[in-house]
């Protein structure tokens, strides 16, 4: 089951995420945690902008990558936030997450040099270009 949460339940239910990230947080973030077994493993948080939806992050727990969790959480954002142009940021390396995204109709727009301190991100986007 897929809910939307607080950022302090993201905070307290992921203990050691990223332990030096911090999701960047206003009035307009969102946070949907996946819930299975009575556990939460997983979560994806957004910034909505009414015509375009960022995707700031989607995160599965280790034990679970691979079982389809993320493309869950990836499609209930897509199903609940029609009509938007959907953007975000991934690293040029991380070719899970760039594949879950073509996969769900996004494509590559541009490269963002050094996005990632020393790592290159890839822009993305699905239903339009984004407006900077």
């Amino acid at each position: 089951m897929i809910k939307e949460v607080s950022y302090n339940d993201i905070l307290s239910l992921f203990k050691g995420y990223k332990e030096d990230y911090i999701i960047s947080m206003s009035n307009n973030s969102k946070y949907y945690a996946y819930e299975l077994n009575n556990s939460y493993i997983g979560f994806i948080c957004i910034l909505d902008l009414d015509t375009e939806l960022e995707i700031i992050d989607v995160f599965v727990m280790p034990e679970y990558q691979g079982n389809g969790y993320g493309d869950k959480l990836l499609k209930y954002i897509l199903d609940n936030y029609r009509d938007r142009n959907y953007f975000l940021e991934v690293n040029v390396n991380n070719e899970k997450a760039i594949n879950l995204y073509k996969k769900n109709g996004f494509d590559i727009l541009t490269t963002r040099k050094h996005y990632y301190k020393d790592e290159d991100a890839y822009v993305m986007s699905k239903g339009g270009e984004i407006h900077e």
